[in-house]
């Protein structure tokens, strides 16, 4: 898979179309937030953030969350530069035991690496 270069990106941005503004975005963010706080009891979970896409939303979810949180990653692969998924490839197991634990993934997409 070829490298995205600096203007690359540049001429991507300045040609794409917004489908969902900035705004709509933070209040969906938002109803998640809420969502989760009014679930938890006296749990603190734990936020599994999926490297590299689930960065920005986790990061944004964690700020208006106000509760305790426990803040873990993976890092997993299905890809590999390809446009079909193979097996899974962890580069990076949570550090977190996860067992018996509340625990919210966040990712930038759900699929099934088709």
């Amino acid at each position: 898979m070829e490298e995205l270069t600096h203007q690359d990106i540049i001429q991507v941005r300045e040609n794409a179309d917004v489908l969902i503004s900035e705004q709509e975005i933070n209040q969906a963010i938002d109803v998640v937030a809420k969502d989760i706080e009014s679930t938890l009891d006296s749990e603190v979970p734990i936020i599994l953030c999926v490297m590299k896409g689930g960065l920005m939303f986790t990061s944004a979810l964690m700020q208006r969350i106000s509760s305790p949180m426990i803040l873990d990653y993976v890092h997993v692969d299905r890809y590999r530069n390809k446009t079909q998924g193979v097996s899974i490839h962890w580069h990076k197991e949570p550090d977190t035991s996860l067992k018996d634990q509340t625990v919210i993934i966040d990712d930038d997409i759900l699929d099934e690496g088709y």
